[in-house]
Order: C-alpha cells, then sequence, then structure tokens
C-alpha cells in the first residue's frame, strides 16, 4: 500500500519504505512517484525531509529486523557503499533478485545460483580522489550525489595492502593536489606493492614533486 506522508510543521514526514531500488536506496511511493531514501530497508518506518525527487532521512522510527550495524565509520557520509547496513543474508536475496529481474525483464527465466559475496579486505583496485584544502589535502571518495571529499582514514573493503598506505598516499598527495577540481589516484594492489596512476595534478606542480611522486 503506498505509504502517504505526514508532515509536521517542521516539514519532516513520516513514511514506510516499500522496497530497496536497484541501486541500494529504500523507497517509497508517493503520489504515484517513487521517492528513494538512502539507508533505509524495506519494511521500516522513517522519518524523512523532501528534496525534489529525493529524500533526506531524518530518523528511523521502526528499524528493520534486517537492519545491522555497518562496519565503516565512514558510512553515513561515504557514497561508495550502499547496503552495509543490511544483514548477510537478505543481502544476498536482494542481490539475486537484480540478476532474476533483470532476465526476466528479457522474457528469460533460468536457474540463478546463490550469490557469492566477495570476502571483506580483498578488492584489489580503488579510485581515490583527492583535493587541497585550507584545513590540507582529502584523500577518498566522494560522498553520495556530491563534488566534496570525505576523507577516509579505513576502509574494510579494501585490501591491507592499500589501507596501510592511505597516509603515504595522502602525504604523496600534498604537492600535486590542484587548488580547483581534484585529483584522481587509481590504485591496484599487485604481488610487488601497489600500482599508482595519477591525473589531474596540479598545473603548479613543482617537477621536483612529481618527480619525487613517481
Amino acid at each position: 500500500m503506498p505509504a502517504i506522508p505526514d508532515a509536521d510543521a517542521r516539514g519532516a514526514s513520516t513514511v514506510v519504505i516499500e522496497r530497496l531500488g536497484s541501486k541500494g536506496d529504500g523507497q517509497v511511493r508517493i503520489d504515484g512517484a517513487w521517492i528513494s531514501v538512502p539507508r533505509t530497508l524495506a519494511g521500516e518506518e522513517v522519518r524523512i525531509a523532501f528534496d525534489g525527487d529525493q529524500a533526506r532521512l531524518l530518523e528511523i522510527v521502526t528499524p528493520s529486523p534486517d537492519r545491522m550495524i555497518p562496519v565503516c565509520p565512514h558510512f553515513d557520509r561515504c557514497g561508495s557503499c550502499s547496503l552495509q547496513h543490511l544483514s548477510d543474508g537478505p543481502y544476498r536475496t536482494f542481490k539475486q533478485s537484480l540478476v532474476i529481474n533483470a532476465l526476466k525483464s528479457r522474457g528469460l527465466e533460468p536457474h540463478v545460483e546463490d550469490t557469492w559475496v566477495t570476502p571483506p579486505g580483498t578488492r584489489r583496485r580503488m579510485s581515490l580522489a583527492a583535493r587541497r584544502t585550507k584545513a590540507g589535502v582529502q584523500l577518498g571518495f566522494h560522498s553520495r550525489r556530491s563534488h566534496d571529499i570525505v576523507d577516509i582514514s579505513t576502509c574494510p573493503v579494501a585490501s591491507p595492502e592499500i589501507t596501510r598506505k592511505l597516509s603515504a598516499l595522502k602525504e604523496l598527495a600534498a604537492p600535486l593536489a590542484p587548488l580547483k577540481g581534484e585529483m584522481v589516484l587509481k590504485v591496484t594492489a599487485m604481488p610487488n606493492g601497489l600500482d599508482l596512476h595519477v591525473t589531474n595534478t596540479a598545473t603548479f606542480a613543482a617537477p621536483h614533486d612529481v618527480m619525487m611522486a613517481g
């Protein structure tokens, strides 16, 4: 049944999340349109504030039994992961349903095996953004639907070979990151160390700094 917003004096509404969208956002249908509510799960009663066709989560009134505490300390701000708050079994089912529904939309109904989930700490490739600010260099991922960079100190998804070097990568980026825009660091963990590809360095970076970074 479509959830009807009950707006209070501060512009907030209480709704019940009806489903998970394909990108992992909770969704509720209001006036015939699906509204995405990040960091929510199906069946949860939540308070939200509207922002166009998006909604900002204010409070989880009734949490789903499938909800768990995210393992990453940056989860609430970082836009890289979307479902760390969903427990393992429902997560596997959700991922399997994406494949099944995609095949059904093409008129196919083959057997789909259970989802195999990549273990934590095994991602060998990451694309990090770096930007120079008055407070220093930011290094990390973009926040959700934003060009802001979430400065990370760890990443449970990435391999330890990469996470151990985050502070070193930030130090490397310090003389090279631009004042406007951002530098991109593509990092790959290889058997003999990290392979690093850097683009969008500052135009004022001294040749000596570039050489030392290399």
